[in-house]
């Protein structure tokens, strides 16, 4: 991130004002927040659905109602 982008996240970050928050969405836009998210979001199912299917303490159902209650969530 550039020095300016430092300085508008400094300046914005927190604040409910919707220029405030408009500033900080187009700093994630321009470093690329969300498809990192998303791709991180994706390996971490994977991963975690890996250790499901490979754990036997639990039913696996336990576990896999959580994931579904979480991944891809909105909020």
């Amino acid at each position: 991130m550039t020095a300016p982008s430092v300085l508008v996240v400094q300046e914005n970050y927190g604040k409910h004002d919707p220029k405030n928050v408009a500033a900080i969405k187009a700093i994630f836009n321009e470093v690329g927040v969300e498809e990192k998210f998303k791709a991180y979001e994706t390996e971490s199912h994977k991963q975690l659905c890996k250790r499901i299917e490979e754990q036997t303490a639990l039913p696996k159902g336990v576990f896999t109602s959580l994931l579904q209650k979480i991944y891809k969530r909105s909020k």
